[in-house]
């Protein structure tokens, strides 16, 4: 009876110590993004070339038309956890996982939901709802890489040495669903992706013995434990979304000059109203679908005059590592090096709606990669 009281009074004390442990660091934390928050983007101005009135009342009219501006630089935090799970999987293609920088990823993270956060609190209107999604979702990718960092470099690299460093059928599965995986959230929710399947196929088409047995039956394990638990929580996340959110809207609208039938043509495009010559509202596709369609519409010489009713947006692009920046128009705001190696960099950057065309006619001449355009 005594030792069973003292056991839970010791149970008891190390419950209290860890709960007072996580709530200093989770304050630390908090207080530190503050910090970094408040420090950031201090010579950033919003872009004022409002709508012409005939245009703002257009707009004003017209439902889901406008959206607003500070999305287009917190957006990046999603998109982000895209950019992340892509470079792992090009890195996965050539190099085993105890070598990729995951807490650098974390610090990447945060640090851009730190920029972007900066900018939007000094200039914009507070958005708490989606400030708080982007912290959870943030924090739970935190855990996420922090614990596969972990791992890798201490169970699975020494799984990985009793292989002689030689990649298992397993090794080679791992790196496959993770390419998958990359080229799936894009264009879908991430819950959507099929980790169940993927987990019945690590069981079912590969042998249970093999050579080099013990990373074999490692990997087995450790991404058993990944998929099953994924795939779970992708469920409750499924039917949280659809019940709270219903379906997401698919449209962006734009006004532009010198946008012709080959440019209205375009899949995805939607003629809305005819403005002038060569002038029209339309729409192009959300989300990964803008990225795609608007680069080809600035191809075609389409000169934007506002985007969502907004006059600027945020890109990435994908520069060599020494590129420093000189485009005519467009002004940097961070950058980040990319996981897989020193050789290029990520870098964010704020341009005006009227010059997106010719920016990103610039980028193509010079052969800067657009990596996204963030669509609001």
């Amino acid at each position: 009876m005594i030792r069973r009281w003292i056991r839970a009074r010791w149970w008891w004390r190390l419950g209290k110590w860890a709960f007072l442990a996580s709530l200093l660091g989770s304050i630390v934390s908090v207080g530190a993004f503050l910090l970094a928050a408040r420090g950031a983007q201090k010579e950033f101005r919003p872009i004022s070339d409002p709508a012409s009135p005939e245009q703002a009342a257009r707009i004003a009219a017209t439902p889901k038309y406008r959206r607003d501006e500070d999305a287009t630089y917190l957006t990046f935090s999603e998109w982000y956890l895209v950019f992340n799970p892509q470079e792992y999987a090009q890195y996965l293609a050539t190099k085993p996982p105890s070598g990729f920088p995951y807490f650098r990823g974390i610090a990447q993270m945060w640090d851009g939901y730190a920029q972007t956060y900066g900018i939007a609190q000094k200039h914009y209107r507070f958005n708490p709802g989606y400030n708080l999604m982007l912290v959870v979702i943030c924090g739970s990718s935190t855990v996420e890489f922090g614990v596969k960092g972990v791992y890798e470099n201490t169970v699975g690299r020494l799984a990985e040495w009793t292989a002689g460093s030689q990649p298992t059928p397993e090794d080679a599965f791992a790196a496959q669903v993770a390419k998958d995986y990359g080229d799936f959230i894009p264009t879908r929710p991430w819950f959507e992706f099929p980790f169940g399947r993927k987990f019945t196929t690590l069981w079912s088409a590969h042998d249970f013995f093999g050579p080099h047995f013990l990373r074999k039956w490692e990997r087995k394990f450790f991404l058993s434990l990944e998929y099953g638990l994924k795939a779970l929580y992708a469920g409750v996340i499924r039917f949280a979304s659809h019940s709270v959110y219903g379906v997401a809207d698919t449209e962006v609208f734009a006004s532009a000059r010198n946008i012709g039938e080959t440019s209205l043509a375009r899949p995805g495009v939607r003629r809305v109203r005819e403005l002038g010559a060569q002038h029209w509202i339309f729409t192009v596709p959300h989300y990964q679908g803008f990225t795609d369609t608007v680069p080809l519409l600035a191809r075609d010489g389409v000169e934007f005059e506002e985007i969502a009713g907004n006059d600027e947006i945020m890109l990435t692009l994908i520069a060599p590592a020494a590129w420093s920046y000189d485009l005519g128009a467009g002004r940097p705001l961070f950058t980040m090096t990319l996981l897989t190696g020193p050789a290029v960099k990520r870098v964010a950057v704020q341009v005006p709606a009227r010059s997106l065309g010719a920016v990103l006619r610039e980028m193509s001449a010079k052969n800067l990669r657009l990596e996204h355009l963030f669509d609001y």
